[in-house]
């Protein structure tokens, strides 16, 4: 069985989380009480939808034996493209992956990333064999060449990974409009990715997604409130 990379280190941060002696200062949970005005071309049963679909969204890691047409994946990526980029350069490639084989070795190249979360899908194992349930892959993608070209530096080792995590986004909540399900996975080698699906040098997979209809209902997992991560003005100072 291989053994992933991250187990350790996330066993340690846990270690680590639990054993710190200095708690933070319990702060009030922040409420927002005044009435947001709404712009003229939109409803509030529009803005209701949108707050929905992002707050109900979360990782889908059980599918069902049903296929997902290309008509629906082209919908989800149609929607991944809209996503802001630095300077509008658009550095992401999408690649959607069907084919058993491949999906094989991309799952082979794919680490269990352990994480409190998992737990809630009964997974006990160093494998992602439950992505082979996920009838399509889409492999995420930054075009190098094209961010280095832009924006040098800066625009191949930051601009391009916002740009293609904000696409990434915007395809999971694409997803789950349509029903869809999906899980965002980021532990992987990034050379075996890159030559399974082909990749040039320019390329560098940056997220893979599964992709299909969800055979579970898992719980969404805790997020922290907002007293706990807002600072006004400085860090620090919280509201």
């Amino acid at each position: 069985m291989r053994k992933s990379p991250f187990r350790e280190l996330a066993k340690a941060a846990d270690d680590y989380r639990k054993n710190i002696k200095i708690q933070p200062k319990k702060k009030k949970s922040i409420v927002i009480k005044e009435k947001i005005t709404l712009p003229d071309d939109y409803s509030k049963s529009e803005i209701d939808t949108v707050m929905h679909n992002i707050f109900t969204r979360t990782c889908i890691r059980h599918y069902l034996k049903k296929e997902v047409t290309d008509s629906q994946i082209i919908k989800i990526l149609d929607a991944a493209r809209q996503a802001p980029s630095a300077g509008n350069y658009q550095p992401w490639e999408f690649i959607i992956v069907r084919d058993p084989r491949l999906k094989n070795q991309i799952v082979e190249a794919s680490f269990r990333n352990s994480r409190r979360g998992e737990a809630m899908h009964g997974f006990d194992s160093d494998s992602e064999d439950w992505m082979l349930e996920a009838p399509a892959l889409i492999v995420i993608c930054i075009n190098q060449r094209l961010a280095r070209g832009v924006f040098g530096e800066r625009g191949e080792k930051l601009y391009g990974i916002q740009s293609v995590a904000a696409a990434t986004q915007n395809l999971l909540l694409a997803a789950h409009a349509y029903g869809l399900g999906t899980c965002w996975v980021g532990a992987f080698s990034e050379d075996r990715i890159a030559a399974i699906v082909a990749c040039p040098k320019y390329m560098r997979p940056c997220s893979i997604v599964t992709v299909g209809w969800p055979a579970e209902k898992p719980k969404k997992a805790k997020r922290n409130e907002l007293s706990d991560i807002v600072h006004v003005e400085k860090f620090g100072r919280t509201p």
